[in-house]
């Protein structure tokens, strides 16, 4: 199998995979970018369901940015061979980048919103912390996933396999600073 039908099996099966993509030097150059950033307290809870998260985070990257031809080439790696996998044509419009501090909650389990659809993507470009999915919002049943810089997440969303399933998942177990980002199809 090519490997971006394993990775698109996977994430069938599981609602979330893991590839080590990254290099140290393209790392850097986006560690470096980040830190020009100003960043915002999320709230500490938010929504219905109170979700407790502990982050700051940016949203407002220029056009020349890194991230953006980042974003496209994972488009690319996604629809090179998996073109019938997305209900609409995938195209990556909003870019988050979060930091999370050591031994915080991080963000407890929840549901991205139904806006974003097809597939999210999250970069993780520096520290360690563990994300997971996980059966409901009290946190059972985790499959965690341990990430390290330079690991990418790639989680279904509404339209991924033209189904409607948005997983439950979270992020904990922070022990060293962790700033990702992520890449989402909004509506």
């Amino acid at each position: 199998l090519h490997k971006s039908d394993q990775l698109i099996e996977t994430i069938k099966k599981d609602g979330v995979a893991k590839l080590h993509l990254l290099s140290e030097e393209v790392l850097l150059r986006i560690t470096e970018e980040l830190q020009t950033l100003n960043y915002t307290d999320a709230e500490i809870y938010s929504g219905p369901f109170n979700v407790e998260q502990h982050f700051t985070y940016s949203r407002d990257f220029p056009k020349e940015s890194i991230l953006w031809r980042l974003s496209q080439e994972l488009e690319q790696l996604l629809t090179t061979t998996n073109l019938n996998i997305f209900s609409t044509p995938l195209s990556f419009n909003e870019i988050t980048s979060q930091l999370y501090s050591v031994h915080t909650t991080g963000i407890s389990p929840h549901k991205d919103e139904s806006r974003f659809k097809n597939i999210i993507v999250i970069c993780v470009i520096e520290g360690e912390g563990e994300f997971y999915v996980t059966s409901n919002r009290e946190g059972n049943n985790k499959n965690i996933v341990i990430t390290k810089p330079g690991d990418i997440l790639f989680m279904r969303a509404p339209g991924f396999n033209h189904e409607n399933i948005r997983p439950i998942h979270g992020v904990q177990n922070i022990t060293a600073k962790r700033l990702s980002l992520t890449l989402r199809q909004e509506e």
